[in-house]
């Protein structure tokens, strides 16, 4: 059976711009929606994150940017909910600071 390559096949004969455009399409198409958490998911997320930060767990996190869904693994090391974020600290050393807003889902290890 003969397998298509697509449009990949095309791409010799488009103009650089149609080119850029359709790999723009693709990207647009790889991103999600981010998902709306009801008030019962929000709660929850957030005993897991002061059960976590209390005891020193290491937690694995999903956030949403940029229409994507990442994943970091590391322990918390500061909360702010005044400025409504935390700092998480990675395996590697590095710290980043995350937005509440963000967090899609936690699993503590």
């Amino acid at each position: 059976m003969v397998q298509d390559r697509g449009t990949i096949k095309w791409s010799t004969l488009m103009l650089p711009e149609h080119a850029e455009m359709l790999k723009e399409l693709w990207r647009q198409d790889k991103k999600a929606v981010k998902p709306i958490l009801d008030p019962q998911e929000m709660e929850m997320l957030n005993r897991r994150l002061l059960e976590a930060y209390a005891q020193q767990h290491t937690i694995t996190i999903s956030i949403y940017e940029n229409g994507l869904e990442i994943n970091y693994t590391g322990k918390l090391k500061r909360m702010d909910r005044e400025k409504g974020c935390f700092i998480l600290k990675m395996e590697h050393g590095w710290e980043m600071k995350i937005d509440f807003n963000s967090l899609i889902s936690l699993t503590i290890k």
